[in-house]
């Protein structure tokens, strides 16, 4: 038995390291949230300005510090900062989410459920690709997971330690709130208060042991870096961050625009919750079944409670529901360990890799429908990841007419460390290629040479300023949109003496107003000088 538990062990730390941290450095960081978070934080841990964010020397309203407090833990643990040292936060807010998961999973229904719902969590799709990728709302969806694990705790531990979990609830409440602000507390919060409707305990939410100290604890952790904000930058503080990114991005505002349909989160999860998005969708018929098994309603509220709020708000992007997923997992995992239940994991099978061939079959005639130069870039890895996805749909489907259901399992979590950590590198490498690219190449060339470098209506490539490393000059005409980040000015005829950044397709056009020359030429962008014109003696 000892034995058995220690496989159990080293399987899931080998699934970790290879689906995570395996090749983790080994691809840029990507336009445009990769690289202009990164670009924060290390103006922040250069200017040890920890209080208000930068960016190209604007402050940045729209977040709070908790993510480039984290970013700046890491640069000085690394002491650098690049690829690896960026994105290791992310990984261990990840990290984070799976270890409180498995043992909360543990106490509340066993081991063996808290091993199928982690291995689930941790071979989604979209957990793991942005996971991977250094966001911010990894960072919200850890506190969010930790705060509400804590809350469905206090139904299972002996009464006399009730009061130090509700008080790690408000706690990591407080940190979600530092993190990406209002979805900490209404997520948490509601799902806590609609399952203490459920169990007819609501007063127990409310006690002064619980409620009293933990709010105090909440405020001190959320009102210093708000209550100094405030005093920095007055009211311009509780108009941009508080009202603007906040209030509006819940109503919708054409500033912030992202706004999406209602049903935008569906096709989000069952893209993003592959390879189990069926398995979980089969099984919803047979919830009815699960009424008497409270921890499964517990987290059947959580996941409608936020699905609902995140579909409400007019606001809307695929990382948001990051948080949704913990909750889908562990319901999902009841399912595979519930011989009853085998029927709808047979038909979730059978679909899912039904879909799988499909994909491999479309791979392998890729050419006849995919640009000629991507087609051409992509090539080596179709092949391979068509092979996988053939291999991984004939051994699950095999494997589940002679019952063994564990091994198509097993066969899901296999396909997902393979694409992690070694198709992902590789795309996301074939994805910079086009465009991105240029951008360093360019930005590195004029950092190296001590030149000043602007960029002409080029928006949101904040590749430019991270690998520049200082602040870059946009430039736009007058029919182009600009962007609400950076500093820009109206082209006037002139670049002066900036070495300049513009898409090739604007060359002929920009031609007509002044003289250039072609510095370096990428794929998609060219870096030109204005030609110096000298007037004769």
């Amino acid at each position: 038995m000892e034995n058995k538990k220690y496989a159990v062990c080293i399987t899931m730390f080998c699934v970790f390291i290879l689906t995570y941290l395996v090749f983790l450095g080994s691809f840029p960081l990507l336009d445009s949230d990769e690289t202009r978070y990164a670009d924060i934080a290390r103006n922040m841990f250069n200017s040890k300005d920890f209080i208000t964010l930068y960016l190209d020397g604007k402050i940045f309203w729209d977040k709070p510090p908790l993510y480039f407090w984290l970013e700046n833990l890491s640069f000085l643990c690394f002491k650098t900062v690049n690829e690896f040292s960026v994105r290791m936060p992310t990984i261990l807010c990840a990290l984070s989410i799976l270890t409180v998961v498995f043992f909360t999973v543990r106490k509340a229904v066993s081991t063996k459920t808290a091993v199928i719902s982690t291995l689930i969590l941790m071979t989604s799709v979209e957990f793991v690709i942005f996971s991977k990728i250094s966001l911010l709302d990894m960072v919200l969806a850890a506190n969010i997971t930790i705060a509400v694990c804590c809350g469905f705790l206090t139904y299972f531990v002996r009464e006399e330690n009730k009061k130090y979990f509700w008080w790690l609830f408000y706690i990591f409440s407080g940190f979600g709130i530092l993190s990406k602000g209002i979805p900490a507390v209404v997520i948490p919060w509601g799902t806590m208060f609609f399952i203490g409707l459920w169990k007819k305990n609501l007063r127990e939410f409310f006690k002064k042991e619980y409620f009293g100290i933990g709010i105090i604890l909440f405020l001190l952790i959320t009102l210093p870096w708000h209550i100094v904000m405030y005093k920095i930058h007055g009211f311009e503080f509780i108009r941009e961050y508080i009202i603007k990114h906040h209030f509006y991005r819940f109503i919708g505002s054409p500033e912030i625009g992202r706004m999406h349909s209602p049903v935008y989160y569906i096709p989000t999860f069952l893209i993003g919750f592959l390879p189990w998005s069926f398995m979980f969708f089969f099984s919803l018929p047979k919830m009815a079944e699960e009424k008497h098994h409270d921890f499964i309603i517990m987290n059947l509220i959580g996941l409608i409670f936020g699905f609902l709020f995140f579909s409400l708000a007019r606001t809307k992007l695929i990382t948001y529901i990051l948080p949704l997923y913990p909750f889908a997992a562990i319901i999902c995992s009841r399912f595979w360990t519930e011989i009853r239940y085998a029927k709808c994991i047979q038909l979730a099978v059978y679909l899912t890799n039904g879909i799988f061939i499909a994909f491999a079959v479309a791979l392998l005639f890729a050419g006849l429908y995919l640009p000629h130069d991507l087609y051409n870039m992509i090539k080596p890895v179709l092949v391979p990841v068509a092979l996988l996805f053939l291999i991984i749909a004939i051994v699950g489907i095999m494997a589940l007419k002679d019952k063994k259901t564990m091994v198509t399992f097993g066969s899901y979590i296999v396909l997902i460390c393979i694409l992690s950590a070694f198709a992902m590198p590789k795309l996301l490498n074939i994805w910079f290629e086009f465009g991105q690219k240029d951008l360093m190449i360019f930005a590195r060339y004029a950092k190296t040479n001590n030149l000043k470098l602007a960029a002409y209506n080029v928006w949101e490539r904040f590749s430019l300023q991270y690998y520049y490393n200082g602040d870059v000059q946009y430039i736009q005409d007058g029919n182009s949109y600009g962007s609400k980040y950076v500093n820009t000015v109206i082209f006037n005829n002139t670049f002066g003496n900036y070495l300049v950044v513009a898409k090739k397709k604007d060359l002929p056009k920009l031609a007509e107003s002044v003289k250039y020359d072609i510095v370096k030429s990428g794929v998609r962008y060219n870096l030109i000088k204005e030609r110096c014109t000298q007037k004769p003696m």
